[in-house]
């Protein structure tokens, strides 16, 4: 059973190495679009409806784990990637991406946030979403995959 986790955690090392800006590494083994197969996860992103330029706000991002079964994650360091788009569908921010691999057990229905702190210098209405991506292990199958949260909406004034 160790060696199997070492050689998942080795390969999710080789499969997430870098990432550019925007972009996800994408991988075709195994991997889920959202639209199959999603009734075990859900992803969700909040964020505050209105802002002032130049103020630091923060966008949380939660995954639901909607299944009682045991099972193995295994994922980069942080599960979701951040994406900021002004109305023109340009991305604005950037967001580094660790390739630390790390692996947890899920033990029934459970959530995992994470939180991305970020200032929006220009006003407007910019669209917020958030992509997790992870393996999962259920009993010795592992299954990719890649799930994007509904964007939200917020509106940037001066």
């Amino acid at each position: 059973m160790k060696i199997m986790v070492v050689v998942a955690i080795l390969l999710n090392l080789f499969v997430f190495q870098s990432v550019n800006l925007g972009q996800l590494p994408s991988t075709n083994i195994g991997m889920e679009s959202k639209k199959t197969d999603m009734k075990d996860f859900t992803a969700r992103v909040t964020v505050p409806k209105k802002l002032k330029t130049g103020k630091a706000f923060a966008v949380k991002a939660d995954l639901q784990v909607n299944t009682e079964q045991t099972m193995t994650m295994m994922s980069r360091e942080n599960i979701f990637v951040f994406l900021i788009k002004d109305r023109n569908g340009k991305q604005i921010n950037s967001f580094g991406v660790h390739d630390v691999g790390k692996v947890r057990t899920l033990s029934g229905k459970e959530t995992i946030s994470e939180a991305y702190h970020y200032k929006i210098k220009e006003p407007g209405v910019y669209m917020i979403s958030a992509v997790a991506e992870f393996k999962i292990d259920k009993d010795g199958s592992i299954k990719g995959y890649k799930i994007e949260a509904d964007p939200q909406t917020v509106e940037v004034t001066e």
